[in-house]
């Protein structure tokens, strides 16, 4: 894989670089920092092919054992039930697993392995079927799943010889009711702002750093008279002003292009100081309803 870059730090300027779009705009190369493991990797179909044909023969490439049939047998085997949802039941899937970074399921008898990636103006799709040899690599610079999903639905059906299927117009529908839901949700929480209401504190009676169990600390702190949240762990994208929202919430927008603004909501023991907060930012990626920040 010889144009595969584990890094932007490593591209070259002779390299073709499909720069990712979001919102029918350009973005720049993303600086990828603690999630270069997960997704900081510049590649094309050509070398994904190749690295999916070492996964479809059991660890060997051009005779050259990379990696261990029992480790692979391992990734590709299910460890977490998830679930068909409606849809794929209606489309012949019988079930939904987790391996170790795959999702498995079943398609038309054949065993599906697949998984998808997506970063800031990039979407990918890489699915495998083993029995057959056959991988199907997508590589999506729109930001775009619902294409993604499409293509690689009418691909799988002349693949495993299924039935013929508007795969296009099933998920033009699901995008729409997708963006529909989005909008009514969006409306619902605007709507759901109490105006004329007053905080109970002065600024600095919110600040302080606060700790989740799970994620860590969060701080909240004063900036030219301006209260700002910071997720400590992730303080490059999750960093917002908070504005006042309605009692004692506070609206907060993170520069991830992503997501939609949160409501920061604070608690109070009987003396009337700040025990900590809890966020609501609805978002299909982080469980921000999860998290139990407790002022430390």
């Amino acid at each position: 894989m010889l144009q595969t870059r584990p890094s932007s730090d490593d591209l070259s300027k002779d390299q073709d670089i499909a720069f990712g779009h979001l919102n029918n705009k350009v973005l720049g190369i993303y600086k990828f920092k603690a999630v270069k493991p997960a997704a900081a990797i510049y590649s094309n179909v050509d070398e994904l092919s190749i690295w999916t044909m070492l996964l479809m023969n059991d660890g060997v490439y051009k005779g050259l054992r990379i990696i261990s049939r029992a480790s692979l047998t391992r990734i590709m085997e299910p460890h977490t039930i998830l679930g068909a949802s409606n849809m794929q039941k209606q489309h012949g899937i019988n079930f939904y697993m987790y391996g170790l970074g795959w999702f498995i399921y079943d398609y038309n008898g054949k065993k599906i392995v697949e998984h998808d990636g997506g970063m800031p103006g990039y979407i990918s799709k890489v699915t495998m079927i083993p029995d057959q040899k056959i991988s199907i690599i997508i590589l999506n610079n729109g930001n775009d799943g619902f294409v993604d999903n499409a293509i690689r639905g009418d691909i799988m059906d002349i693949l495993v010889k299924g039935r013929e299927f508007d795969w296009i117009g099933e998920y033009s529908s699901s995008k729409a009711r997708s963006e529909s839901y989005e909008q009514t949700t969006e409306k619902q929480r605007l709507a759901s702002r109490v105006t004329g209401t007053k905080p109970s504190l002065s600024p600095e009676g919110y600040t302080g750093i606060f700790r989740d169990k799970s994620y860590g600390d969060a701080e909240v702190s004063l900036d030219s008279g301006k209260l700002v949240l910071t997720f400590l762990p992730a303080k490059t994208v999750f960093t917002g002003e908070l504005e006042h929202w309605h009692y004692d919430t506070f609206k907060v927008v993170f520069k991830d292009k992503f997501l939609t603004f949160g409501l920061i909501t604070f608690s109070f023991n009987s003396a009337g100081k700040v025990t900590g907060f809890k966020i609501d930012l609805p978002s299909n990626d982080f469980h921000f309803w999860n998290l139990d920040f407790r002022k430390i």
